[in-house]
């Protein structure tokens, strides 16, 4: 379990075989089911979502320890339109297509090696060359920041665009990518 064992290999739901995209579905149910997150998903639906969402447009990632998946990302380009649409929230510059990183998740054993960091360079770099210029993402801040949120605001400096109605805790980070990837190799 050492990050020297770990390969990073670009994912296609379609292009892949359905084995594969068990294991990530596997894992995202694995990651997510513990803290601090406590959720339950069935890989059945993880598996529905993901050939939903991961198109050849798409930036998705599996970091591989051997034939084990540690982690994954993915996101996609979308339009402010559509993406108030898919996430219920009122944002500005309705025709603006932004990179939305849509999910990032590592197994606690993996956790602390730079493979998230990895992971995360790898989608931008594919971001970067679709020339986006703007990334967005979706965490939790209240009423304990999440993990996610705390490393985006504090190492990568975003800021937060929009927060949920009704205080639920939950926000939209953003910022340019221009500039990211130095903090992302560093």
């Amino acid at each position: 379990m050492s990050k020297e064992n770990i390969s990073y290999i670009k994912y296609l739901p379609n292009k892949g075989n359905i084995s594969l995209t068990n294991k990530i579905a596997q894992t995202y149910c694995d990651v997510f089911a513990g803290p601090p997150w406590n959720e339950t998903f069935s890989k059945d639906e993880v598996v529905a979502d993901m050939i939903k969402e991961i198109s050849p447009k798409s930036s998705a990632w599996i970091a591989m320890d051997q034939d084990k998946v540690a982690g994954f990302t993915w996101g996609y380009p979308k339009r402010i339109s559509d993406l108030e649409t898919k996430l219920g929230i009122s944002l500005n510059s309705p025709n603006l297509i932004v990179a939305y990183q849509s999910e990032i998740g590592l197994l606690s054993e993996y956790r602390g090696q730079r493979i998230a960091k990895n992971l995360v360079r790898l989608r931008n770099d594919d971001f970067l060359a679709q020339n986006l210029e703007y990334s967005v993402v979706r965490t939790k801040q209240l009423p304990v920041p999440s993990v996610t949120f705390s490393w985006y605001t504090e190492k990568l400096g975003y800021d937060i665009i929009a927060r949920y109605p009704k205080n639920d805790g939950r926000v939209i980070l953003g910022r340019p990518l221009a500039g990211l990837k130095e903090l992302l190799t560093r």
